[in-house]
């Protein structure tokens, strides 16, 4: 497992790109130490942060249509 920073790291985007996903629901996160909600350290599971990369990096933003030339 790999903390927030690490797995951003290994992303190659912010740590805050991760927290972003994490409280979307988009990446499911483990919570250790601590009995609260709120108390812990967040970590990823390797495996969650590979699901992410597949589904959702390389997606940002819209397309449009493409231009095409006209001759």
């Amino acid at each position: 497992m790999l903390t927030i920073s690490e797995a951003a790291a290994s992303l190659g985007v912010l740590p805050g790109t991760i927290r972003t996903a994490v409280s979307r629901g988009l990446m499911q996160p483990e919570r250790v130490g601590g009995t609260s909600k709120k108390a812990g350290m967040l970590f990823v599971r390797r495996s969650e942060i590979e699901r992410y990369r597949r589904e959702r990096l390389g997606k940002r933003g819209k397309r449009g249509p493409q231009k095409q030339d006209v001759a």
